[in-house]
């Protein structure tokens, strides 16, 4: 995929995530109503185990080169992330599928490998992320919060690493 229509893919994702902003708070609210706080908590974690083992599937299946060593690396970074996050509420955790989607799509169109594409990459999550919560302060029923900036980016450091990894056995 070009590098133009990534950025366009970008867009779309980013659109996508501030429309479903003013209807998410009562999805959210009927998953709580419907299968409870620990019911949703074990639906999401379980959906992250199995999101992790689908990201390592097909990085080793895209790089024959990725190593059981990177495989245990990746892991290791998403695992953490998850560990952070469950400590939050069942609902932001959806939020490292959001944002690390947005952070492996940002790290992919800027390419490479170095600190300086991690930072280009984290800086439009940043910013997105900065966008999502300023909606959210101004829509009734929605509360818009610094420390969800900060999540957000968070988030989007699993998705910008493995993007890495995948980029850096495409040059090996």
């Amino acid at each position: 995929m070009t590098k133009n229509r990534l950025w366009f893919l970008i867009i779309f994702y980013v659109i996508f995530i501030y429309l479903t902003l003013t209807w998410m708070r009562r999805v959210v609210t009927f998953l709580y109503e419907s299968l409870g706080r620990d019911r949703l908590s074990l639906l999401i974690n379980l959906s992250l185990l199995l999101g992790v083992s689908l990201i390592l599937y097909v990085l080793k299946r895209v790089n024959s080169n990725f190593s059981l060593k990177r495989s245990i690396w990746v892991f290791g970074v998403i695992f953490a992330g998850v560990l952070i996050l469950l400590f939050i509420a069942p609902e932001e955790r959806i939020h490292l599928f959001e944002y690390g989607l947005l952070g492996f799509l940002c790290m992919r169109a800027i390419g490479g490998t170095s600190v300086g594409s991690f930072l280009k990459a984290i800086s439009v999550v940043l910013i997105v992320g900065v966008g999502d919560e300023i909606i959210q302060y101004v829509l009734p029923m929605r509360v818009g919060d610094i420390r969800d900036v900060l999540l957000n980016v968070v988030c989007g450091v699993p998705g910008t690493m493995v993007q890495r990894v995948i980029a850096e056995g495409s040059n090996s």
